[in-house]
């Protein structure tokens, strides 16, 4: 994940690089079978990062407690996870919103049908929204700090790729959008609750990062927010 990470980085550091370059490279098409026509190096990272949170989700669920890993460990691996895609989101235009809610594994599965592991995994984007929404406050996290991070790299994730306009318009955008906006009230509480707990926590850099996502999201869909066309728009606007 780490190594992953570097790619956009290492792409966004090349001086001699237009945008549109740096763009090209990130989305050249991708040799993995499974990606099919059109795949490209982004959608590759994105499975990539998808299956290592769906990964972290199922640890423990059908593994004796013997064989699972520290607390500490899952959270490193959730963190870890979350800072690569927030760097792919930030350093890929190409990777919008509509990409997020449409991303599901392409891995085939070969567990019994009845057996839990068998299960569809929510896309990237109900995973972003799970961790940024009063659920997350039903996990046990082993230190305050690998909390603060999971919501700083979700928030900085999520703001990037609805910062990337590529899809606007779209049916797909929208129902993303409807979907984070309707999230707002409760008993979902999107970024009401996460930013309630950092606010109560003094956790400075994640109250930012929240912020930062209220505003990108009334920003780049202003036309359905100020008209109040979607549900949790008024909340959306009662917590800017």
């Amino acid at each position: 994940l780490r190594l992953l990470g570097h790619i956009p980085e290492e792409v966004q550091s090349r001086t001699d690089w237009t945008c549109a370059d740096m763009d090209a490279v990130l989305q050249i098409p991708s040799a993995d079978h499974r990606a099919g026509a059109g795949g490209s190096a982004a959608n590759a990272a994105l499975e990539t990062i998808h299956l290592a949170l769906t990964g972290y989700a199922s640890i423990g669920v059908t593994d004796g407690a013997s064989a699972s890993p520290s607390l500490e460990s899952r959270d490193e691996w959730l963190c870890e996870s979350l800072k690569t895609l927030s760097k792919w989101t930030e350093g890929c235009k190409a990777i919008t919103l509509s990409q997020l809610h449409e991303t599901l594994s392409a891995t085939p599965t070969t567990s019994p049908p009845n057996d839990i592991n068998n299960r569809v995994p929510p896309s990237l984007l109900t995973q972003l929204l799970s961790l940024l929404s009063a659920q997350s406050h039903q996990k046990q996290w082993s230190t305050a700090l690998h909390a603060q991070n999971s919501l700083i790299h979700s928030s900085r994730a999520l703001a990037a790729a609805i910062s990337n306009t590529g899809d606007y318009g779209t049916s797909s955008r929208r129902a993303a959008a409807s979907l984070l906006l309707s999230s707002l009230p409760p008993p979902v509480e999107f970024l009401r609750h996460p930013l309630s707990l950092s606010q109560s926590q003094h956790w400075e850099d994640a109250i930012v990062a929240l912020s930062d996502l209220a505003a990108t999201l009334a920003r780049e869909e202003m036309d359905d927010v100020a008209t109040c066309r979607m549900v949790g728009s008024t909340d959306l606007v009662e917590l800017l």
